[in-house]
């Protein structure tokens, strides 16, 4: 009969193994549930999977249970589950066994712990406690050495990883399962890249792309998955949009779910990199809601959400998303989100002239990316950092950390570090009031971010070099500041708009008024369309004036303006009544 069942399809086998169960036929419920799990894994059905290998994972025998926790862990590192690690924390809290037995349990825990926001550390202790238990089942303890290989997260330092990546690539030569080898392969080639070792992306494109088993298609996807991480960090945009292209194909067609929900995560932040911002918070905000319980997902989701925040002046906000992505706690995530949102609120900080809390945030994260010693990571940090240190009159603080990031990076490929360095070096000549000097290596900033592309970062930089110039009295930079301003109004970015239009009205070189004054009618000016958007977000004048470098005075005659052509009752009424009110 059990032969028989194993031709049966996946269904049909759940069924036998309910009916099993209800007889009381504890083996035959275990060997049919077990079959339908396989077939369940083959079809991409990881949910059924799971619930099918927690049920009888509990109640397997000595010489079971360690094969299936690491059969339920392996369907279970697909797509997160936090009842899973709870599952395998109760047999090995409840049964007495073998520490090989107990070796293979724990690790599939640590594999599993490492994902839960805050037990990063337990999940890695978990692990290393597996592989001296595991010390005569190599295969096994091979992932666990390169899962410890793995730097991304927590404050553990480069160098500690390092051995263990060492430890990787001797137990490599030995492993016969091609899953296996695969997954060493893989993550090896994705930590090299996220590190900037340029000989990862050869090594990449020199690997097969099909495989012929489920279980090697979702290390395949995890690669793709993982490397479009590693290139989008370094500065590579136009290979991480292939990389997520067809990683997210490759993970949905292998049922591989967690990789696709990072990948997701990768995708948003691509976009936010690149300026695609229309939509994008709604988009940022549904990958969140789909993926609750992942920490990384919600990390980097919250770091996109609070740079669009803060290019929207919406610094309340803003700051709660980035301490989501915890800007303030980085031990506890990934570090190059934690480093980029670090960067963020130092910007936001800044723009509120909180000199202090810019700062302190900056000390927080820069002893961060010292401790980790990945310095490819620290690439959206450098400019900020330096910026935040020179206003303070901390020159030591901002010269070392430009120049230790300097060296960090050499011989590294990482083009958005480059830029980064250009910019730190920028912002501390400038700092100096050596404009002209500095307006050149702002322009060459400018001109790396825009070869990547990230065209509101190059935007910036051509802002500052205009105004180092303006400084300088060299003619042509009211002419690049307007570029500057009309590059953030394409973007969407209104605030660094309007305060490119309010220094270039200081100087004389801009007036609203050629479009303002012909007669609009009913209809919204440009002006006036803006401060209804503002309205209808729920700013107060205040934020408004700040938002768009206005007068309060200014700002009370728009508002009166647009209620006044809406129709609206009141400042809460705008956000229904500005939909049907066509663009200007």
């Amino acid at each position: 009969m059990h032969t028989k069942a194993m031709h049966l399809p996946g269904q049909s086998l759940s069924l036998l193994a309910a009916h099993a169960h209800a007889a009381g036929c504890v083996e035959e419920w275990r060997q049919y549930a077990e079959e339908a799990a396989d077939e369940a894994v083959a079809q991409g059905d990881t949910a059924r999977a799971i619930d099918l290998l927690q049920a009888i994972v509990a109640k397997a025998d000595e010489d079971a249970v360690g094969r299936l926790a690491k059969k339920l862990s392996d369907v279970a590192l697909r797509v997160f589950r936090p009842d899973v690690h709870l599952t395998l924390e109760k047999v090995l809290e409840d049964r007495p066994l073998p520490p090989a037995v107990h070796g293979t349990i724990r690790l599939a825990l640590g594999m599993l712990l490492v994902r839960v926001a805050g037990r990063l550390e337990q999940g890695r202790a978990a692990v290393e406690r597996a592989v001296a238990e595991l010390a005569d089942r190599p295969e096994l303890a091979a992932r666990g050495i390169n899962l410890l290989a793995l730097p991304f997260d927590g404050l553990t330092p480069l160098s500690w990883h390092e051995q263990w990546m060492r430890r990787a690539r001797e137990v490599h030569s030995g492993l016969t399962d091609p899953e296996l080898r695969l997954t060493l392969t893989g993550d090896r080639v994705a930590t090299a890249s996220h590190i900037g070792d340029g000989s990862a992306w050869a090594e990449f494109e020199a690997m097969p792309d099909t495989a012929p088993s489920v279980a090697e298609r979702v290390q395949l996807a995890r690669l793709w998955c993982n490397l479009a991480d590693a290139q989008s960090w370094s500065g590579h945009l136009d290979r991480t949009e292939r990389l997520v292209a067809e990683g997210l194909r490759r993970a949905s067609e292998a049922g591989a779910l967690y990789p696709k929900g990072l990948i997701e995560g990768t995708e948003v932040r691509l976009a936010w990199f690149r300026g695609k911002w229309d939509g994008l918070a709604e988009a940022t905000e549904d990958v969140r809601t789909r993926h609750p319980a992942l920490g990384a997902i919600v990390m980097e989701t919250s770091l996109v959400l609070g740079g669009l925040a803060a290019v929207r002046g919406e610094f309340a906000a803003a700051r709660r998303h980035l301490a989501d992505a915890s800007a303030h706690r980085p031990g506890e995530g990934p570090i190059p989100v934690v480093l980029c949102a670090a960067s963020v609120l130092i910007g936001v900080h800044l723009s509120t002239d909180d000199v202090a809390a810019a700062c302190e945030a900056a000390d927080v994260a820069v002893d961060a990316a010292r401790r980790k010693g990945v310095w490819v990571w620290a690439a959206s940090l450098v400019p900020a950092a330096a910026e935040a240190y020179t206003r303070a009159d901390r020159w030591h603080d901002a010269d070392a950390f430009v120049e230790e990031f300097a060296r960090g990076i050499e011989d590294r490929d990482a083009p958005l570090a480059v830029a980064a360095l250009h910019a730190g070096r920028a912002v501390l000549t400038s700092a100096r009031a050596k404009h002209l000097a500095a307006a050149t290596l702002f322009d060459t900033a400018a001109d790396a971010y825009a070869e990547l592309p990230m065209p509101y970062l190059a935007a910036g930089m051509r802002e500052r070099a205009a105004r180092c110039r303006l400084e300088a009295g060299q003619g042509g930079a009211t002419a690049a500041l307007s570029e500057a301003a009309a590059a953030y109004v394409q973007l969407g970015a209104t605030r660094d708009a309007g305060r490119c239009h309010h220094v270039l009205r200081e100087h004389g070189a801009w007036a609203p008024s050629q479009r303002g004054r012909r007669g609009y009618g009913r209809e919204l000016s440009p002006r006036e369309r803006e401060v209804a958007e503002m309205l209808a977000e729920g700013r107060t004048n205040r934020q408004i004036a700040d938002g768009l470098f206005l007068s309060p005075r200014t700002v009370e005659q728009h508002v009166a303006k647009v209620l006044r052509k809406l129709g609206a009752r009141s400042r809460t009424d705008v956000a229904r009544k500005l939909p049907s009110v066509p663009s200007p």
